[in-house]
Order: C-alpha cells, then structure tokens, then sequence
C-alpha cells in the first residue's frame, strides 16, 4: 500500500501541474501509448514524465516492499495511468452517482465496480468489442439475457446487470475463501468464467499450492492456454495469462481511486495547491 500511495502522491502532484495553461493544449488520448504524449520529447510534459518515471524507480527499489501490493503495482505504467485519471476528471463524474447508488445496492464498493467498468470499456457506455459484448459493464449478449438486462448499451441497466453479476460471481465461491481472494477470484471469472477459474483452482491444488488464496491460483490461470494442462480440465482452453492481467488491471485503478477519495489525498491536493477541476471531481 505504501508504494501506491507513494505513486498516487507524485501523480497527484504531476497533475496539479498539468491543470495549469502551461499545458492547456495537451491532449490525453484513450490510447496508452498515446503518439501526443510519447512523440512530444520537446515540450515539458515530456519532461516532466520522464522525471516521474525515474522518481517511481527509486521509490520501488528504497521501499523494496514484496508483499501482494507491489506486485500488482509495480506493473502500472505512466502514460495509461495517467490517461486513467484525466479519465477520472472528464468521465467519471458523469457515471459516479450510479455506480455508488448500485454498488451499495449489491454490497460492492462503487470504486471498485467504477474500476471494472473502466478496464471493461474506458467508461464509454457505448462500447463494442468485436466479440459482441458491449457497454460500460462490456456484457455479453446471453448474460444480458439471464440477467433480465434490455439494453446493454444503457449506463443504468449496464452498471445494474454488471453488478448483479459480480455479486452472483462473489457468492458462487466456496465460503471458506476469505476476502479480498474471493474478490479477486470473482473478477478473474467475470473475465474468464467461473468453470475456468474453478479449473484453475484445481490445478493450483494439485500442484500441492492453496487454491482458496489468489495469489496461486494467478500463478496457475495462465496454465489452461497449454494444451498438456487443459486437457485435463473440465472445460478445456482459456485466456488465463489475460484474466490475471484483467485482475491486476482493475486492482491498481481500484487502489488509485480509493486513494484519490480519501481524505488524505484531498488535504495533499490543497497543500499542492490543485487546481478546481481535479478538487471538485474527487
């Protein structure tokens, strides 16, 4: 946690500076690797990026923190999470009363269906993957069935079928999975389905490690793309490598925005003297 918050910390601050004229015209792009962004090696943002990047360096390696947190962390990268927080300026606003109203609803902290959302469609509720699924919550066309859902491109009915599902995902896992695995493991199967994720587990087991703990079960997803090993599952080929990329996705916006909501990072943004936009959209 503490390199989160260290990372947030310097990202925060960053943005202050970003919010001034200096560079009103940069433009933050959906794509990570934005060509504005990267190409602009001349102007100060470029600069200043670069600067960050080296200070998130020293930060990992003085701190050397090895527990579960860095190492859903360390992977973040600047650009795309930079373009996560412009998003959590310009988009997110307009969707955060809905995902509150229906997170508690369900029993889901709002900031972490947000960040499902996110990963899910970069809060574009009109989203359409080549696959067919589609919306701010990306549902597929059967699930949307199941789960009574008209219109998938609607935000409410969306964020409403995607938590449902969520929910139904979380109480599908054995009680004796405590949280926040069972979470997790939820997500992974949000992503990939629970008959895989419970062939994962299965596997993690018989590799003598703890099936009820994501932190092995993640090791073991990426193990049902090879052929020598889901063969002997129950239901066959899966994506894990990109299930526990999906996880580790949401868990890093998930731990951004509960910093960027707390207290903590209000008072640092008066201190930094932060502009209104980003005071008023936390």
């Amino acid at each position: 946690m503490e390199f989160v918050q260290n990372y947030i910390r310097s990202l925060v601050i960053l943005l202050s500076a970003l919010s001034t004229p200096l560079f009103a015209d940069v433009q933050l792009s959906d794509t990570p690797e934005s060509a504005s962004f990267i190409n602009a090696k001349n102007n100060n943002l470029y600069q200043i990026a670069m600067v960050f990047r080296t200070h998130i360096k020293t930060l990992g390696s003085i701190t050397k923190i090895k527990d579960d947190i860095y190492d859903e962390a360390q992977h973040l990268n600047f650009v795309s999470t930079l373009t996560f927080i412009n998003n959590v300026l310009n988009r997110l606003p307009k969707y955060r009363d809905l995902f509150e109203t229906v997170g508690e609803k369900h029993g889901l902290d709002w900031r972490l269906l947000a960040a499902t959302a996110y990963q899910e469609s970069l809060w574009n509720p009109k989203a359409v993957s080549p696959t067919g699924v589609r919306g701010l919550m990306m549902l597929t066309k059967i699930t949307a069935k199941e789960l009574e859902i008209v219109d998938r491109l609607n935000p409410q009915q969306s964020v409403a079928g995607g938590a449902l599902y969520l929910s139904r995902l979380v109480n599908r896992l054995p009680k004796r999975i405590t949280s926040p695995n069972r979470l997790w493991m939820a997500l992974a199967s949000y992503n990939i389905g629970s008959g895989h994720l419970e062939d994962a587990r299965i596997l993690t087991q018989r590799f003598g490690a703890n099936p009820d703990r994501w932190q092995d079960v993640k090791k073991h997803l990426p193990l049902l793309a090879r052929s020598e090993w889901h063969r002997q599952t129950k239901h066959g080929h899966a994506r894990g490598k990109e299930a526990v990329q999906y996880v580790r996705n949401i868990r890093s916006y998930y731990e951004i925005l509960v910093w960027l909501t707390s207290k903590q990072a209000k008072i640092m943004l008066v201190e930094n003297e932060a502009s209104d936009l980003l005071l008023s959209a936390l």
